[in-house]
């Protein structure tokens, strides 16, 4: 699995999105939409926050891998090179729906197409990071640099909570206070 980017060409104004809706979120707005063939594409713009800034700024040309953990709980997406560079799904930042939405995309092709697109049809309008299962038009955009994918194991950490817990108990034990 890879990402392939693709970069605007000189004099080149970035393709409209499309037809979608937008979700709010506080590190992203999220563009939802479909390609030609009816599949879902995913659009992503960083609201000011150290995370969204960090995860859009040089995505499409800086080397670079796409750590992906596929969690139900808090789901993530995370350029390798940055540690801030993340989009996490929690309810509180980027959306637990929308990055298990995009981890899905991702996730479900071989290739996934990344590109900058335009939030509507003005030609002043918010740069979109696309992903679609399709790549856009080559009068508009060159294929450039592939991002590799890896895949992170969620961790659970409950058994460590139950470890520090009874360590805890033990610890107040011996100091006999009873807890």
């Amino acid at each position: 699995m890879q990402i392939q980017r693709y970069l605007l060409k000189p004099d080149c104004k970035p393709d409209y999105f499309g037809e979608h809706f937008v979700e709010n979120k506080w590190d992203f707005d999220w563009y939802f939409g479909f390609d030609e063939n009816g599949k879902t594409k995913i659009g992503i713009v960083g609201q000011p926050s150290c995370e969204a800034e960090s995860f859009v700024r040089g995505f499409l040309v800086r080397d670079d891998k796409l750590l992906i953990t596929p969690s139900e709980k808090a789901p993530r997406i995370m350029r390798q090179s940055d540690s801030f560079a993340q989009i996490r799904g929690t309810d509180g930042c980027a959306g637990k729906k929308e990055v298990s939405e995009l981890v899905k995309l991702i996730l479900g092709n071989e290739v996934t197409h990344t590109f900058i697109s335009r939030s509507n049809e003005e030609v002043y309008s918010r740069s979109v990071i696309t992903f679609s299962t399709l790549a856009p038009s080559s009068s508009l955009y060159d294929i450039g640099k592939e991002m590799p994918i890896l895949i992170e194991k969620e961790i659970d950490y409950t058994p460590l909570y139950r470890e520090l817990e009874i360590a805890k108990q033990k610890a107040l034990v011996k100091l006999g206070i009873n807890a």
